[in-house]
């Protein structure tokens, strides 16, 4: 029996090294979420990001566990009215969702957790084989039924602009509350000898529990002389006064700031298909001294010859700001493309950067039932390894016992038959929990 413990042991310590090796594929930041003073009958949000590093894009299953886990939905990252159940990060680099927690208010006072959990499915789940990665993230709740508003005004900015460009001042306010709170900002103008020129009052994006949210007060220049002016941003948050802040600004004859705007990369981000989208991502750049919108135009060829035109949204620039444009189109056919993007400002356009492509078998995409490649050790390979070992060690345990049954060796202790009680043997399969 002890020969029996000793060769499992060894088994087990060989799957122990090996699957780390591909089980350390998969993350979740942050590692744990801690919510304090969450108030009964409250909504919170909560950002999470995955990665999925195995190299093979296999969409994140997520469910809720745990006493809260009921209370806990996963929603889109860019719209919060939209609830998703699965989550793809397509290239290692990671993707975000949030987490909407709806606190009921029938509960008591005290202290739960919930459980996100989110799994890889297996790489075969046809057959019903193949190992599921996955991670868990605990949310912890201390629920109390005091509400509590607290915030702050954490950052102003306002750039020089130019008659006719709109004083774009732009206020930084953090909710450290329980409780959905909407600010109410009032910007007042002064010109350079103090006299109030302007007023303007707005009060109509909320914030939530635990977010940082940014807010933006603008002021009409069209009319405006130029010359050197004074802002003042105050800010009220469910009756609390955050303070004032002031800022100096000068507005400049139209025409004098400049407007530049750099056309920095394209990247091509998917492998296309025929009568699927080609998706890119456009770097732009701000250099200039004033705001300036921007949009990406650009030609899709094939031989030679041009087979489709593309304009995407017009986009605001600040300076010394870069963005990261969407460009998506779809594919007609199979074929060798080159795309040739620029970037529109004003009357200007950026020189154009083109990009050759191909378009890629159905069968040879992702997802498709094809073998998938996975050179550095992923779901597959770690699947494999450690089904192989197992196999092993268990065909040298059954030479192991073949022998001793055939050379009369009984020393293998056994339980008396009268100990088994068959009402009472169970067997359990393993997952991953």
């Amino acid at each position: 029996m002890r020969r029996l413990g000793t060769v499992l042991a060894v088994a087990a310590m060989i799957v122990a090294t090996i699957a780390p090796a591909w089980a350390g594929g998969v993350g979740g930041s942050p590692g744990t979420i801690d919510i304090s003073n969450a108030l009964r009958g409250s909504t919170i949000y909560r950002t999470v990001k995955l990665v999925n590093n195995t190299g093979v894009a296999t969409p994140f299953k997520i469910d809720f566990e745990a006493e809260a886990g009921p209370w806990m939905t996963l929603l889109d990252a860019e719209d919060r009215t939209t609830e998703i159940s699965e989550l793809l990060d397509e290239d290692g680099t990671g993707t975000s969702a949030i987490i909407r927690i709806d606190v009921p208010n029938e509960i008591e006072n005290g202290t739960y957790v919930g459980v996100l959990r989110a799994r890889l499915a297996p790489p075969d789940t046809e057959s019903g084989t193949g190992v599921g990665l996955g991670v868990k993230i605990p949310i912890t709740l201390d629920v109390s039924g005091d509400q509590v508003i607290s915030g702050a005004l954490l950052d102003v900015a306002l750039p020089n602009t130019e008659v006719g460009v709109p004083a774009r001042v732009t206020a930084r306010i953090e909710n450290s509350g329980n409780i959905q709170v909407t600010p109410e900002l009032t910007l007042e103008i002064l010109d350079n000898n103090g006299t109030p020129i302007s007023k303007t009052t707005t009060a109509t994006n909320a914030t939530f529990p635990g977010e940082s949210k940014i807010f933006e007060v603008t002021w009409d220049t069209s009319e405006a002389k130029p010359g050197e002016y004074v802002a003042e941003l105050s800010v009220k948050f469910g009756g609390i006064d955050l303070g004032t802040e002031r800022r100096e600004f000068t507005v400049y004859p139209a025409g004098t700031l400049s407007q530049v705007i750099t056309f920095m990369s394209l990247e091509l981000d998917t492998e296309p298909q025929a009568g699927g989208f080609a998706r890119f991502t456009a770097t732009v750049g701000n250099p200039g001294q004033i705001e300036t919108f921007a949009t990406v135009v650009g030609e899709l060829t094939r031989n030679g010859e041009t087979v489709g035109l593309f304009e995407g949204l017009e986009y605001l620039v600040q300076p010394n700001e870069t963005l990261l444009l969407p460009v998506n189109f779809e594919i007609p056919e199979e074929a060798d493309y080159v795309f040739t993007a620029r970037v529109r400002y004003e009357d200007s356009e950026t020189e154009p950067i083109s990009v050759a492509f191909s378009t890629v078998p159905v069968t040879d995409a992702i997802g498709a039932d094809v073998p998938v490649e996975d050179p550095g050790g992923g779901i597959r390979a770690g699947a494999t390894a450690v089904g192989v070992l197992v196999l092993v060690v268990l065909a040298a345990f059954g030479v192991w016992m073949a022998k001793r049954r055939g050379s009369g060796d009984d020393s293998v202790e056994r339980p008396p038959d009268h100990d088994i009680d068959p009402d009472k043997q169970t067997a359990t399969v393993g997952s991953e929990d």
